[in-house]
């Protein structure tokens, strides 16, 4: 018996031992889970979630929970659901119109946000502050139109990349960019801006590349002024006013292809359905993003569609194995102490009948073999 007993309690150690590794790998009815290339990429896309609290693995590294109803994020939000291995988080086409201050504290290993198509008309400026990884952040297609006077728009000392476009802003103030000492790309393309003014040009010290594509920017002395300062500032500009030229149509063409960093690169929104591989280096800085034209999209569709969408390491593999195994062990030993304990039971009980039916039988032996008693006749 003291054996049988450290059988079971090696089973529900084994067992503990299971539950809290399967843990780990869990994913949620209404996600799709996968490795790609060492990132744990959670998808919960297109489900009507209003909420990141979605018991989620929490060694997730790109967590993608775009296209639903979430339509805000407390403090500490991320922080508390323990996903602070995040890398890549993905909130675009929401409703989140309020971000608290401390929202994204404690995810120290982020470099990239996509909060693009949401209802955001102001954000504090010290949201992404204490963010130091940070580099790439996505705000387009968000109604913030007005850019609040004497104050930054943003403060991040680790941002490289901002994305603004599609917010129908009409004009930077003076501090808009001054607290962002480190941005290289600027996307500012399809706003009403009419004009860039030298105060907001000489805050951007270290950009590299300005999109302004479709903006309200004229060419004329303005325009002059924006290229000698992009010439001696080494800066690349995209969507020059004065290099738009009708087509057939009538149809001014469009800005097709922005080169930036190759470091770290991350699709557009349209783009999240065929992707195939991302891939993540930690030794590595961010990087920004490439817009490909058409024949080169549909080139890489072809290629990304005959490849398989969601590759597993071996190591997750034998990792897999070595809990099935286990499991089959655990449910084996279970099965065979509780046949085993069955099997005795059964032995005892037969024993004890055994025993009653040997005493019954003695006392029969005896009761037949004393004299019977006297008859009426010898009586009277």
């Amino acid at each position: 018996m003291y054996s049988i007993a450290k059988i079971h309690v090696l089973s529900i150690v084994l067992l503990s031992t299971i539950v809290s590794n399967t843990e780990g790998i869990y994913c949620p009815p209404y996600c799709r889970c996968s490795v790609t290339n060492s990132l744990r990429h959670v998808k919960c896309k297109g489900q009507n979630l209003i909420s990141v609290d979605l018991d989620v693995p929490r060694s997730v590294q790109w967590f993608e929970v775009s296209y639903n109803s979430i339509s805000e994020l407390g403090d500490y939000i991320f922080m508390n659901l323990g996903l602070e291995n995040i890398v890549i988080l993905d909130l675009n086409h929401n409703a989140i119109n309020s971000i608290s201050l401390n929202a994204f504290q404690g995810l120290d290993f982020v470099k990239f946000i996509d909060l693009s198509g949401n209802h955001l008309y102001r954000l504090d400026p010290r949201t992404f502050e204490n963010i130091l990884s940070l580099e790439h952040l996505k705000l387009s297609s968000n109604p913030l139109r007005y850019i609040p006077e004497n104050q930054p728009f943003l403060i991040s000392t680790s941002l490289r990349n901002l994305e603004i476009s599609h917010c129908r802003i009409s004009y930077f103030p003076s501090h808009t960019f001054d607290s962002l000492p480190n941005l290289n790309t600027l996307n500012i393309s399809n706003n009403d801006i009419l004009i860039l003014h030298e105060d907001v040009l000489n805050t951007l010290e270290n950009l590299k590349d300005l999109d302004i594509t479709n903006t309200a920017i004229k060419c004329d002395s303005g325009w002059k002024f924006l290229t000698d300062w992009a010439s001696l500032k080494s800066v690349n500009i995209f969507g020059s006013p004065c290099s738009l030229k009708p087509n057939d149509n009538g149809v001014m063409k469009k800005f097709e292809k922005m080169v930036l960093s190759p470091e770290l690169v991350i699709p557009h929104d349209e783009d999240y359905d065929n992707i195939g591989e991302y891939i993540y280096d930690s030794s590595e800085k961010c990087s920004c993003l490439e817009e490909i034209t058409d024949d080169e999209m549909k080139s890489e569709t072809s290629t990304v569609s005959s490849k398989t969408v969601r590759k597993v390491s071996q190591n997750d593999y034998r990792g897999m194995l070595w809990l099935a195994f286990l499991n089959g062990l655990v449910t084996g030993a279970a099965i065979s102490s509780s046949a085993i304990l069955f099997w005795i039971y059964c032995c005892k009980y037969r024993m004890r009948r055994n025993d009653m039916r040997t005493v019954t039988t003695i006392h029969y032996d005896r009761a037949a073999t004393e004299t019977p008693p006297p008859s009426y006749n010898d009586l009277f």
